[in-house]
């Protein structure tokens, strides 16, 4: 592996801190990999591959650094992706170690998925490995160079020595799918404006909302069997910001807060939370900003405190 990703890096530069694996090396045989520092007289770039192989019983989205990430998750990311000839995926972003900042040491990645289902992820940081560096230097390495390394047929006797991933056990119910909680998170939302970046997936949705005073992001968090998950976690003790709980009289546990993300940054998040009885879990969100970890851009969330409780406890989310 070490010996491959060498071969496709430009000339002239020196290598240094090389180590990897290959398929089914290693304690825990995990994925075949290489990482190494790549330098030159204008600096230095930490590079990394990894070979996977997607499991078909699982999204593929949610399978690593396939596909870009939304706005929601990561709002400094810089995107995209493509489909190639023959069924092939192909996915390059230019970004940030620290995904709540768009400042510190870059990151750039290119991530290939052939039409079969194998996957070449490379990666690289500005300035040296990952978290070793604090400027904003651009990695070495152009984003052509990284689709070039990630698209080698050199990878191609690794990826085949992958094993089949283990076949998933069914599961039933304990979810609500992202179609059902989009329906009715749409609901709530005030007339007139437009949804954009709806990220949606069995029992989680997320959006952005804008009402035409900026954009605010929404989410619902629809889970099950939480009651000793949730155990102590329901009550305003520890919690930072402005924070009220309180029991309905069918047992039913409600906490509301408000305050700044544990994400980092400057947005506030205002948020509803109901534990019910059952152990069913619906937590409702709202942000001033478009991401939790983004700037500010508008005076409040685009849901109150009392738009956020109706939502939270509006028991069509559990209707699949």
């Amino acid at each position: 592996m070490v010996r491959i990703l060498k071969g496709l890096l430009p000339p002239g530069g020196t290598v240094s801190d090389a180590s990897g694996r290959g398929p089914g090396e290693g304690e825990g045989a995990g994925s075949p990999m290489a990482r190494l520092t790549y330098s030159t007289a204008r600096g230095s770039t930490g590079v990394d591959v990894t070979l996977t192989r997607l499991d078909p019983s699982v999204p593929a989205d949610r399978q690593g650094q396939g596909g870009c990430l939304p706005v929601e998750v990561r709002p400094y990311d810089r995107c995209t992706t493509r489909k190639l000839p023959g069924g092939a995926e192909l996915t390059t972003t230019k970004s940030y170690t620290y995904p709540d900042s768009d400042t510190g040491q870059r990151r750039w990645y290119a991530v290939f998925t052939t039409a079969g289902g194998a996957r070449v992820a490379v990666q690289e940081f500005g300035g040296g490995g990952e978290k070793e560096a604090s400027g904003g230097a651009d990695p070495l390495l152009s984003m052509d160079r990284l689709t070039l390394i990630a698209r080698s047929p050199r990878w191609n006797a690794a990826l085949a020595a992958l094993p089949a991933p283990p076949s998933a056990p069914a599961t039933g119910g304990g979810r609500t799918s992202g179609a059902a909680l989009t329906r009715v998170l749409k609901a709530h939302l005030p007339r007139g404006g437009t949804v954009s970046d709806l990220n949606a997936g069995d029992g989680l949705v997320q959006l952005v909302y804008d009402d035409g005073h900026g954009r605010s992001m929404v989410e619902a968090d629809v889970q099950y069997d939480m009651t000793a998950v949730l155990a102590g976690h329901m009550g305003c003790a520890g919690v930072p910001g402005d924070c009220a709980a309180r029991t309905l009289a069918d047992g039913t546990r409600v906490k509301e807060v408000r305050g700044r993300s544990e994400k980092g940054g400057p947005a506030e998040v205002w948020l509803v939370d109901v534990l019910y009885p059952d152990g069913r879990r619906v937590a409702v969100r709202s942000v001033d900003s478009y991401a939790e970890s983004g700037p500010v851009t508008r005076p409040r969330p685009v849901l109150d405190l009392d738009g956020l409780r109706a939502t939270a406890l509006d028991r069509r989310f559990f209707t699949r």
